[in-house]
């Protein structure tokens, strides 16, 4: 059983980098770059409108995702259905990014990104809570915790493979996120962790730090786009000069 557990913090830590390719090189580098190509001057402003929007729209799909993911558990005792759907609707969201040719065309495309990115991202980070006993939370996040600089790391792999299109760009982060996400799809998982109901008690007793967490986190979120989506708009205004 051990050794299932060990084999399923792997390859889940491998489906979190695929997930986190999904989205990582697109904001940092792919949609400041193909803005500034289709927008101009008015980059900065149309960047920061798809920004603005995908975050509401991102916000939205995680939680009703999340509600989606929690009923199909409850009824079908399995999120990876929604998981495999969430990737599959992601590369087709590709589609619409490679082929916007105006700056609001983008946008939609972004904002259908965002809807289909979190049907796979929500249950994705479910899973934790699933098949993995409190024991072992810790390695197992901190196994997560690679995931975003692997994926910052492709930014570079992107450039130095210098693809001339950004459908090919794209087709590329596609099939890398789905080496990574395919062993997690056919895997058979562990056996459920069990929560005690003395800790669901404890749980929901504890609303504030919950409330703290969500906080925490959406300001880590901000400081991360405005400077990972914005560095592009910076570096070649630099370089123009």
């Amino acid at each position: 059983m051990m050794d299932r557990r060990a084999r399923f913090a792997g390859v889940y830590a491998l489906a979190n980098v695929g997930a986190f390719l999904c989205f990582v090189p697109l904001i940092a580098l792919l949609l400041p770059q193909r803005m500034a190509e289709l927008a101009g001057d008015e980059r900065l402003r149309m960047l920061s409108w798809a920004l603005l929007l995908g975050a509401l729209a991102a916000s939205a799909a995680n939680i009703i995702a999340g509600g989606i993911s929690d009923r199909l558990f409850r009824r079908y005792g399995s999120r990876f259905p929604l998981i495999g759907l969430g990737f599959a609707l992601t590369c087709v969201s590709f589609v619409g990014l490679a082929l916007a040719t105006s700056p609001r065309a983008l946008i939609a495309a972004f904002l259908v990104f965002q809807l289909c990115f979190n049907l796979l991202f929500a249950p994705l980070a479910a899973l934790v809570t699933d098949y993995v006993a409190d024991a072992h939370k810790g390695r197992v996040f901190g196994l997560l915790s690679l995931a975003l600089p692997l994926a910052q790391g492709s930014v570079f792999v992107l450039v130095a493979a210098d693809l001339p299109t950004l459908a090919l760009r794209l087709a590329l982060i596609a099939a890398i996120a789905a080496v990574c996400l395919l062993p997690l799809l056919v895997l058979r998982p562990p056996a459920l962790a069990v929560v005690q109901p003395a800790e669901r008690r404890a749980m929901a007793r504890v609303p504030r730090d919950f409330a703290l967490a969500w906080c925490a986190r959406l300001l880590i979120q901000c400081a991360a786009v405005a400077m990972g989506s914005y560095i592009f708009v910076h570096l070649s205004a630099v370089l123009s000069d």
